[in-house]
């Protein structure tokens, strides 16, 4: 190894070391159910949020019997067009991780494309104590119908299991919190459930053993279930959420040294879970 490798290895990727002490993590074995949702063209973000909020909502609480659900929450950008989400989307394209792939000495993944500006606009959550009967499906499809006459795109996905790796299983419902949010796709070398298995056992301990640098307030994976009945399209590996307490703590602790280095590794470890992914910067409206 040249010794310019060698100083840019040190300068930008940095691993602290494995600690046997970590927590594990918490794990739910309930049903989420995710509306992912891109803006129809020609609505302005705030007449997009407010029929979400309130057109969707309301139908959504109709129905709430037969839903049955045990939460209900809508995600959407911290700021039209998803402007706060750009540093991670950056890190993530095929030409960063290439080069972080070749600086480590690692075979670097297909060209792949991202979205500088996020693709989805909002994501809508249902959780279920158990997997969803006839009737709640039923229900799950009609809200689809009533999501699709006001949305340009509507994909959906159904999740079998809930990892909280930092924080607490509920998201925190600090107004001023935000959520890194990412919809994992399957890499080009790993199947769904190989994917799933290096994001839970070898990703998420590298994200707690550097949270001393990135300062989560929370952390918590949602695995889209790998049964072959399922009913949902399950384009996506899953969704993660990672909390900050603010837009503001987002950006003060991405901006130090130590951070972008570990946000670098984490990018190179990634592609062994995802490449492409969907990244936005979303606040929590919990409308239960």
């Amino acid at each position: 190894m040249t010794l310019l490798k060698r100083s840019l290895r040190k300068a930008l990727l940095v691993r602290t070391p494995e600690n046997p002490d970590r927590s594990a993590p918490t794990v739910s074995d309930n049903t989420t159910v995710y509306f992912m949702v891109k803006c129809r063209p020609g609505t302005s973000a705030e007449t997009f949020v407010r029929q979400m909020l309130s057109s969707v909502a309301s139908r959504v609480h109709n129905k709430r019997k037969v839903l049955n659900y045990s939460s209900f929450r809508q995600y959407h950008n911290t700021k039209p067009g998803g402007l706060d989400a750009l540093p991670l989307i950056l890190t993530r394209t095929h030409r960063v991780v290439r080069s972080l792939c070749l600086l480590s000495d690692i075979a670097p993944p297909p060209v792949f494309s991202m979205n500088l500006t996020p693709y989805y606009d909002a994501l809508i959550e249902f959780e279920f104590e158990d997997s969803p009967t006839d009737d709640q499906f039923a229900a799950l499809e009609l809200v689809g119908e009533i999501v699709e006459s006001i949305c340009g795109e509507v994909v959906t996905c159904e999740c079998d299991k809930r990892y909280t790796i930092i924080g607490h299983p509920a998201p925190t419902r600090k107004p001023d919190s935000v959520f890194l949010t990412v919809i994992t796709k399957t890499p080009w070398n790993r199947t769904m459930r190989q994917a799933q298995k290096y994001w839970i056992e070898q990703h998420a301990p590298i994200v707690v053993d550097n949270n001393e640098y990135l300062n989560l307030r929370g952390y918590q994976q949602v695995h889209t279930t790998t049964r072959e009945e399922s009913r949902l399209a399950n384009e996506y590996s899953g969704v993660a959420f990672i909390e900050f307490g603010s837009i503001s703590e987002f950006w003060r602790n991405n901006l130090t040294y130590d951070a972008m280095r570990i946000n670098n590794t984490l990018a190179l470890d990634e592609i062994n879970l995802t490449i492409g992914s969907h990244i936005n910067m979303f606040r929590c409206f919990d409308l239960s």
